[in-house]
């Protein structure tokens, strides 16, 4: 999968894995962090025209640093803008323009927004990614020439951002991805001889850093995943060279990383994708059988506890934990996409409404989601589970025309999220759940020009504000906060 030529790795398969750890990063997403009290002056903002309604929250959205000075943008690759949190500050992955992308910190302030550490020196980039706070330091993927792409750490300081281990010595790369945590350990894939997959676990030490088995030979073709830890276990789905692309768990060690069961017999792949969810301990995924239909399965991790739930289910990450109910887009008939939910048998698995949903999120004891029907276009929908109290929340695009709400996030007592509107073009809302509390935060590029870029992805809530990534028009795509009062 990777490449090395003169120490750089090749940078369409670099930008793959970055996606999947975005999205890895959407389905583990919650975690806010230690409050963050920001001193001195806000950042001025290019000017956002404010949107307030009623008590609403007080002041606009504004430009943290224009890190790229000018119409440049720091954070315009599509894959960067990812953001954790440590030692009360937010860290995320910027270019600059001088040293490419790299890793910094921010308090909210423009003064206290800065470069952490230049990992690749010059202008060249370390695409630092999949971030995972471990105790007191973040445990991520970086690059330098060097070394390669290898797993690094970081407290939040220059002196304290260093390699981990050169797992694969020299300018090879290990290419650490798929970080999953299993109690006291850290799983994660690791790029071997001749482009095999690897399981490997660590604490965040060079010492605790240790091969566990191969799951994946070269001459194997991998589905790469997200990998989920559910009942103890974490799942993950991987091409052994003998089954095809199949449903695999692991406890951490060898003797414990097994195939669970072959779901499409033979050389065929049963698993694809693992977008899953988890309830009760057991995980929800799609798969496929010989038949060529996908449908809703569950798993606990042995043969016998895996099994379909007999829904057709379309295989995309529209699966989300309710008030112990699952919900998921699926259909009686190929093609379609309805609303269900399941309680994990057979009998508690029903349609719940004839909506077409996308990006489901649970926010106070309902589901919030992305949906249309016959009348509308696609808009912000509720329900607490039953088919009277499915609603839509607001018609922000009158009509048959779509908003397309997207990038769902909580802070405190707000549910955010983008979405279009024609005079504003893409941008900022939030809802309190009801339709007079849905309202756009700010115009942050004035006009039908989008604020936020077409791919937005999930904000980030940190102490007494939320971190995104905007443009405003003059600035190109920097880090932007709002603090809601």
């Amino acid at each position: 999968m990777f490449e090395k030529r003169n120490g750089d790795v090749r940078e369409s398969n670099s930008r793959v894995y970055r996606a999947i750890s975005l999205l890895v990063a959407v389905l583990l997403a919650g975690a806010c962090g230690t409050a963050v009290s920001p001193s001195g002056p806000e950042s001025p903002s290019a000017g956002p025209t404010p949107f307030p309604s009623g008590n609403a929250d007080g002041a606009a959205p504004y430009l943290v640093r224009d890190i790229r000075p000018g119409a440049a943008a720091s954070m315009s690759d599509p894959y960067a803008g990812q953001f954790s949190s440590l030692h009360g500050r937010v860290l995320f992955d910027a270019d600059d323009g001088t040293h490419g992308l790299e890793l910094w910190a921010t308090d909210g302030t423009a003064a206290g927004t800065r470069l952490v550490a230049d990992i690749c020196p010059g202008p060249c980039s370390s695409n630092p990614n999949w971030f995972l706070p471990v105790g007191d330091e973040l445990l991520f993927q970086a690059q330098d020439e060097a070394h390669g792409q290898e797993l690094w750490k970081t407290d939040g300081t220059t002196e304290g951002t260093h390699l981990v281990l050169d797992i694969r010595p020299g300018s090879d790369s290990g290419a650490p991805t798929m970080f999953a945590r299993l109690g006291d350990q850290i799983l994660i894939e690791v790029l071997g001889p001749d482009y095999s997959k690897e399981l490997w676990t660590t604490n965040g030490t060079a010492a605790g850093t240790r091969f566990v088995r191969e799951i994946s030979p070269s001459r194997a073709t991998p589905v790469e995943g997200p990998w989920v830890a559910a009942g103890g276990l974490v799942f993950f789905a991987v091409n052994d060279g003998v089954v095809g692309n199949e449903l695999w768990a692991t406890d951490g060690t060898a003797e414990g990383t097994r195939l669970v069961t072959d779901i499409c017999p033979g050389p065929c792949n049963g698993v694809g994708i693992l977008y899953g969810a988890v309830l009760d301990g057991r995980l929800y995924f799609s798969a496929q059988s010989r038949d060529g239909l996908s449908e809703i399965w569950r798993s606990d991790g042995t043969s016998r506890g895996t099994y379909s739930l007999a829904v057709p289910f379309p295989g995309f990450p529209r699966a989300t934990v309710s008030r112990d109910v699952l919900f998921f887009a699926a259909g009686e008939t190929l093609g379609a996409r309805e609303l269900w939910k399941t309680d994990g048998s057979h009998r508690g698995t029903r349609r719940v409404s004839t909506i077409a949903p996308s990006s489901l999120v649970d926010w106070r004891g309902r589901l919030f989601a992305a949906a249309a029907d016959p009348q509308h276009g696609q808009e912000p929908w509720a329900t607490d589970g039953t088919t009277e109290g499915t609603v839509l929340v607001k018609d922000i695009n009158p009509g048959t025309g779509h908003s397309s709400p997207s990038g769902f996030f909580t802070h405190r007592d707000l549910l955010f999220f983008a979405a279009y509107e024609p005079s504003h073009g893409i941008e900022l809302w939030q809802t309190d759940g009801t339709t007079e509390g849905t309202r756009l935060v700010a115009d942050i590029q004035n006009g039908p020009g989008s604020g936020l870029p077409a791919g937005f992805r999930r904000g980030f809530s940190f102490g007494d504000r939320i971190f995104f990534t905007a443009s405003d028009g003059l600035s190109g795509e920097e880090p932007w906060a709002y603090r809601p009062r």
